[in-house]
């Protein structure tokens, strides 16, 4: 298990032709064929540390049916191999059947941010920093059932740089207490399920605000959004009954917004190697039409990469530096995105968040006497 740094047990949609008798696949996102876009009802998980748990109640389990024949079960892991060594690898996952059927159906979302590229970026060489997600209140209405869901544990990811990590509970402007889930003492090396005691009821139209804390003290480099170790993710896995829709809920940061943050202009574009000098109306023009639906597109983001890490390492860093950077990770200048039924993507330009401060661990808060 040394070099693997998560491994995941999806349930897919039924596959296109291309994929239906192949046995093994790419499963980056930067792939062309994609075929983890079909396979997003997660039944099974393990991260680096994790022991074995059974947080599920006795009257819930994860349906193998009848009506499940003929679907693919898809085992993705992801490896953390920097020396490049050699190693046969037998990893998996075993199930155990019962013919006592449970109440419930379980299921798991996946909550907190998608941006897996440079608009998650940590400037080097500070102590703290801090991003957030959310998990917007439009989505919750529309793809949970009425009578919400039962939230009985979570687990919370990032990698190396994590600190502490929170998921937040909102009806409407008033937070519910204690959060969700939470690591403020994060260790990539012991991550672990955790047990919500006891179970959170979770109505529609309630929001979760994923918050992390990172440090790049030690870096020298910008950190990026990203699958990789040496890369970041902020993400929380709740497990929950019974089973609705929803599977991943969460924010994906906009291009345009994030370069302004950055404040690089069309002429840093040119400056730091985005363009050529007689290009500055194509970066102009580039600049001033991204758009929501410009946002994932791979040839824009490959495009300005370079540039961006150009840019971000030819400045120096410290906390006020960092303040605009870090003002727009806690702003509303992000997609909401939620997957619901059929795997359909459902993208919300506008969500209207509350008002709050980053959350505070209550025993660093002052005593108070009434």
């Amino acid at each position: 298990m040394k070099y693997i740094h998560h491994m995941l047990v999806y349930v897919c949609m039924d596959l296109p032709a291309e994929y239906a008798k192949k046995d093994f696949f790419a499963c980056g996102p930067t792939d062309d064929s994609f075929v983890m876009k079909y396979c997003q009802n997660m039944i099974g998980g393990w991260a680096m540390g994790a022991k074995e748990t059974n947080y599920q109640p006795a009257d819930v389990g994860s349906p193998f049916t009848p009506e499940m024949t003929g679907m693919k079960v898809v085992v993705q892991i992801h490896y953390n191999n920097p020396d490049l060594a050699t190693f046969v690898d037998d990893s998996g996952m075993r199930f155990l059947l019962t013919d006592q059927v449970r109440k419930y159906d379980s299921g798991t979302i996946m909550a907190g941010i998608f941006s897996l590229d440079f608009t998650l970026t940590m400037p080097p060489g500070l102590e703290t920093f801090h991003v957030q997600g959310q998990c917007s209140d439009q989505c919750t209405r529309t793809m949970l059932p009425e009578e919400g869901i039962n939230i009985f544990a979570s687990n919370v990811h990032m990698h190396t740089r994590g600190k502490s990590g929170v998921a937040r509970h909102f009806r409407g402007n008033q937070e519910i207490l204690p959060p969700l889930g939470q690591e403020l003492a994060y260790d990539f090396n012991f991550q672990s399920s955790k047990p919500l005691i006891p179970n959170r009821k979770f109505l529609p139209g309630d929001r979760i605000i994923v918050e992390c804390n990172f440090t790049t003290i030690n870096d020298t480099k910008p950190v990026y959004g990203g699958e990789g170790t040496m890369e970041e993710m902020c993400l929380i896995f709740l497990s929950y009954y019974p089973k609705s829709d929803l599977s991943i809920c969460g924010s994906q940061f906009q291009i345009k917004p994030y370069l302004k943050a950055l404040g690089m202009t069309p002429d840093m574009l040119i400056a730091n190697g985005g363009f050529p000098k007689a290009r500055l109306a194509v970066a102009a023009q580039l600049f001033n039409n991204l758009n929501d639906g410009m946002k994932a597109h791979r040839e824009i983001l490959k495009t300005l990469l370079g540039p961006v890490n150009k840019f971000i390492a030819g400045q120096k860093w410290d906390s006020e530096s960092a303040k605009p950077l870090q003002s727009f990770y806690s702003d509303k200048q992000y997609l909401a995105i939620c997957r619901g039924k059929g795997g359909n993507i459902t993208i919300i330009p506008a969500d209207t968040p509350p008002e709050i401060t980053f959350y505070v661990d209550p025993s660093k808060l002052p005593c108070t006497s009434s």
